[in-house]
């Protein structure tokens, strides 16, 4: 599938494979305030923190959520506390105002040749991210907040596709 055409820009389309049952993809994610006084509105690309975080693609999910973990990090501000409701019930968790990235691969020519480089797809509104317990398999849950800004699929055999058009 060719991705689709925005402008003059292509919009990317990001594929995968179910692992371990689980639809991951690979983002990163940027404060929305990146120190005490200082307030941006819009990310630009030097404020992702580049190392790949992994991400459950949730469609069960309300919002994004982060692990405290990642939230040290990089550096997030604390924004207080909300309530969530799980299984468990009603609980108090901490929140993080973030950018969120997705990581795709771009084919660039550079002087005739051609090469694969990673590029990020910015969401273009700022999430509030709620407090995640850590786990082994994901860093952040990305949500319906977010999935539903996009065309998200599963098709057989575990495959999954997010259109970011």
């Amino acid at each position: 599938m060719v991705p689709l055409i925005w402008g003059s820009f292509r919009m990317p389309i990001i594929r995968g494979t179910c692992a371990n049952d689980k639809p991951i993809a690979d983002i990163v994610l940027a404060p929305v305030i990146s120190a005490v006084g200082c307030v941006e509105g819009v990310p630009s690309f030097a404020n992702f923190h580049m190392t790949p975080l992994r991400a459950l693609l949730d469609t069960g999910a309300d919002g994004t959520s982060i692990s405290t973990t990642v939230a040290q990090t990089h550096q997030l501000t604390n924004l207080g506390r909300r309530t969530v409701v799980g299984i468990g019930g009603p609980v108090m968790k901490r929140t993080w105002g973030v950018f969120v990235g997705f990581l795709f691969d771009q084919n660039t020519d550079f002087e005739g040749d051609n090469y694969h480089a990673k590029s990020v797809f910015a969401v273009p509104d700022a999430k509030l991210a709620v407090e995640l317990p850590p786990n082994g398999w994901f860093d952040v849950i990305i949500g319906r907040d977010i999935l539903t800004m996009y065309d998200f699929y599963m098709k057989r055999g575990g495959h999954w596709e997010l259109h970011l058009s």
